[in-house]
């Protein structure tokens, strides 16, 4: 717990010896009345999904009072470093894990405060009379030891739980096995002075503020919440994220410990959420109390790398993090429960294979393959899960013959120890069908997607995301027979259906929008198709990232369509 002894050196007023951290906030509460104070750059406004986060109870070990030599000595050392100058936008100091759990330890801390609320609550009602950072006050009136030299930023949105930002550092140390006393962590609302007047000039963000962050050479990115992160929707995290990205810094994402558990829930029963997640990312409606530092933060980043362009980096960023947590829950797991590892290894297989990334995802699912053959056999439905999802790898690998022969081979395991209605069968069957589709073998591609829808309508009714898959895909048929109008009757209803079940934006949405682009475009209907293009692109950059498969497929069909090259455009089946 902290102790505070020493004197105020503009008040003759001591600070009482041995008084707790509670103690001076309530002293300061009765004697004197709140003061004007500068507004906190970061504190966000809308809290209204902030979630309710257990209050820590580790013990807090009892600081010892300093000497009145201690006392005199430290304040003759802050005379003689008064005149050593520094960077009053980035002071060089950071504080140990246990500022913040001391913090927690005061009884009137509630477990549902953010930090904005810490903020107000503790470290301006402890500093305000000494007009110091809570860092410098710790280092003046408590325990210096506890202020080091800074080693790691923490880049947190203000609106994040207290006790959540305090778990989520807690976390990242045990993960990179890291002593919590050498470890100083340079946080804003404890190592800024607020005190100051604080005007960032548009040359320290470009040129200081990078300088700072590379003498540091780390930084740890806070996730308040796994599937929709705070920090992205601020402007100074994302300009944070972007500096230590262009200066190839390495960012860690910490979540705090009830984050993970839903996260790994998530990939556990529902990896189509994480892998679809989009993480909406929009730089230049993102949120900054303090006007100029806004402005500077979008006049550089407009003037360099683009708005655009830094939203998908970031997105990238945070889906590629997502995927390293899932392979070291797979690490962390394999030697416990294979039921539970091939389940693991098939779902952030299939999550690395939505995000195009075929080469990394094709080891995970033929380990989950073998791992449910020797377990389950091969009459089991666990293991029929995993041949459908590596006929389908190979197919996106254009390794047609392979996929081919696994598709069979699932559909043969299907009817024979399922029946022939079961939904697994209807997702192979359609599966089937679309590589028929792609080696233009209409006659037996339409023949598996009307086998497939009619299982499908029974099991689910007539408005469910599968529905409208395979709906897709027949109309995909229908326009290679040439026959456009039901070909648009069928793409309208399977967009329909999928804006209903998944939302407008999800990545289905965006193909399904492609494939109408197409059907105009070999209509010569010029104008419509760019219309349709150009949503498609729009939302697929964000919904899969620049970079996927299906994002080029669609950019490089409006890049022909602009080109007026002749070309046939190329769809994309669900």
């Amino acid at each position: 717990m902290f102790c505070c002894c020493g004197s105020k050196k503009t008040d003759e007023r001591k600070l009482d010896r041995g008084e707790t951290l509670a103690d001076v906030k309530e002293r300061n509460r009765k004697t004197q009345a709140a003061k004007s104070f500068p507004v906190v750059p970061e504190a966000e406004t809308d809290q209204s999904n902030k979630r309710v986060s257990v209050k820590m109870t580790e013990p807090v070990t009892i600081q010892k009072k300093k000497s009145e030599s201690e006392i005199a000595k430290r304040q003759s050392m802050k005379k003689k470093k008064s005149s050593k100058k520094f960077d009053i936008h980035f002071p060089p100091m950071g504080v140990k894990l246990r500022v913040l759990k001391d913090i927690l330890s005061d009884p009137s801390i509630d477990s549902s405060m953010t930090t904005l609320d810490i903020f107000h609550d503790t470290i301006k009602l402890v500093t305000q009379e000494v007009r110091l950072s809570f860092a410098e006050w710790i280092s003046e009136y408590n325990d210096d030891s506890l202020v080091g030299k800074p080693t790691v930023v923490v880049c947190h949105s203000w609106s994040t739980l207290f006790a959540d930002l305090t778990d989520a550092l807690q976390q990242y140390l045990f993960d990179q096995e890291l002593d919590p006393n050498l470890t100083f962590f340079w946080i804003d609302f404890i190592c800024l002075n607020f005190y100051e007047k604080i005007e960032r000039p548009r040359d320290w963000f470009q040129n200081k503020f990078n300088s700072n962050i590379k003498d540091i050479g780390k930084i740890i990115t806070v996730v308040d919440q796994w599937d929709k992160p705070s920090v992205l929707s601020n402007s100074w995290c994302l300009w944070e994220i972007y500096s230590c990205i262009s200066s190839q810094i390495p960012i860690y994402f910490s979540y705090p410990s009830k984050e993970r558990k839903q996260l790994t829930d998530c990939l556990l029963n529902e990896c189509e959420i994480v892998a679809f997640n989009y993480y909406s990312v929009d730089v230049m409606n993102s949120f900054c109390q303090n006007e100029k530092d806004k402005e500077n933060i979008f006049s550089i980043i407009n003037e360099s790398i683009g708005a655009d362009k830094l939203n998908g980096i970031v997105r990238e960023n945070v889906r590629n993090w997502v995927v390293k947590f899932s392979l070291s829950l797979i690490e962390d797991n394999t030697a416990k429960d294979k039921k539970e590892s091939s389940l693991l290894l098939n779902n952030v297989g299939m999550i690395l294979f939505y995000q195009g990334k075929y080469q990394d995802a094709e080891p995970l699912l033929e380990q989950s393959l073998a791992i449910r053959e020797k377990i389950f056999g091969q009459k089991h439905l666990e293991f029929s899960t995993s041949l459908n999802n590596i006929a389908g790898l190979k197919k996106a690998q254009g390794k047609l013959k392979d996929s081919e022969g696994l598709y069979k081979q699932d559909v043969s395991i299907m009817e024979q120890n399922f029946g022939n209605d079961h939904l697994n069968l209807a997702t192979t069957l359609n599966n089937l069908a679309t590589l028929y589709y792609s080696q233009e073998r209409h006659g037996e591609a339409e023949m598996y997607f009307k086998k497939s829808l009619k299982i499908s309508e029974d099991k689910f009714g007539p408005e469910h995301p599968f529905i409208a898959t395979i709906t897709n895909n027949i109309a995909a048929i229908l326009q290679a027979e040439s026959k456009f109008e039901e070909a648009e009757t069928y793409y309208k209803k399977s967009l329909e259906i999928f804006e209903k079940s998944l939302g407008v934006s999800h990545a289905h949405v965006f193909s399904t929008l492609n494939n109408l682009g197409m059907l105009h475009e070999e209509q010569n209907h010029k104008e419509e198709a760019k219309s349709y293009y150009e949503k498609a692109l729009k939302g697929l950059e964000v919904a899969l990232g620049q970079t996927h498969p299906t994002t080029e497929t669609v950019r490089k069909n409006l890049e022909k369509l602009i080109e007026k090259k002749d070309d046939n455009p190329s769809s994309t089946p669900q």
